[in-house]
């Protein structure tokens, strides 16, 4: 009896790992959609405009180009957090969840879009005068 007990904690205690919190594409264009009805996602006109993942490091999944409030930016999904807010150190961008999101900052509003709407963070601290 007690080792029934005993493998039934363990799989209990092993199945509760956590688990990284992430957004797939759909529930991130459905949250950006309730922030901005009028979203676009924009299509590259050819090879030169494709979003390479080799721009943004290790756990890079998929880029795509983004029409929010009239103003575009970069939205990159990565594996896990942990490689998002990685990349996004380096090149001063913003993170939600497994999502990077390149040229926002100095934007202010996609500052506020992503902030907001995506509940996205500076992945560095701002410094503003």
């Amino acid at each position: 009896m007690k080792l029934i007990f005993c493998l039934l904690f363990i799989f209990l205690f092993l199945g509760c790992e956590d688990k990284p919190l992430t957004y797939s594409k759909e529930e991130l264009y459905k949250l950006a959609r309730e922030g901005d009805p009028n979203l676009k996602l924009v299509l590259p006109s050819n090879m030169n405009e494709v979003i390479p993942c080799s721009d943004y490091g290790e756990g890079c999944l998929s880029g795509h180009r983004i029409m929010a409030k009239d103003l575009e930016f970069i939205a990159i999904e990565f594996e896990t957090p942990k490689h998002a807010k990685k990349s996004a150190q380096g090149i001063r961008a913003w993170v939600s969840r497994n999502w990077l999101f390149d040229d926002v900052t100095g934007e202010p509003v996609l500052e506020v879009f992503v902030k907001e709407t995506l509940k996205a963070e500076p992945a560095f601290s701002i410094e503003r005068k």
